[in-house]
């Protein structure tokens, strides 16, 4: 009889340990499907898209005639920078070559106050704005002319 507990407790005790343990929320970059158990090592990204449409770029290059780009800054880091000789005629879409992309690592699903700046190459500033990111979200964002 005590065999016999004990064979039904190390089973029961066995198949609970094996849990398979990671990441459990599907918006997290390293989402785990076969996890069982959540083990807190979810991480989360979006994506930043920056683009210059073909107007503002055009006025840029007229009046600007030593502007060639304008760099782009995440809360204060610089990020990269945008070309003012390549612009979009349409709304595009996360993943456009002719536009700047960046991938931001964030702490949790949603994050607040992040802020984007422009500074154009002869440090003059271009417009800025302070945002939200979610988990797996693509943000877009136009610089806009600015004399």
């Amino acid at each position: 009889m005590k065999r016999i507990f004990f064979l039904v407790t190390v089973g029961v005790f066995g198949l609970t340990a094996c849990k398979t343990e990671g990441c459990t929320n599907p918006l997290a970059s390293n989402f785990n499907a076969d996890a069982e158990k959540d083990n807190g090592s979810c991480t989360y990204e979006s994506d930043i898209l920056v683009y210059l449409d073909e107007t503002d770029a055009s006025l840029y290059q007229g009046d600007h005639p030593d502007m060639d780009h304008i760099k782009i800054f995440l809360d204060g880091a610089e990020i990269g920078k945008q070309s003012i000789f390549k612009s979009k005629t349409l709304f595009p879409e996360c993943g456009d070559t002719a536009c700047f992309n960046h991938k931001v690592q964030l702490k949790d699903v949603t994050e607040t106050g992040f802020r984007i700046d422009f500074v154009d190459n002869l440090d003059n500033e271009r417009g800025g704005i302070t945002f939200n990111l979610e988990a797996s979200e693509c943000k877009v964002f136009r610089i806009n002319y600015v004399d």
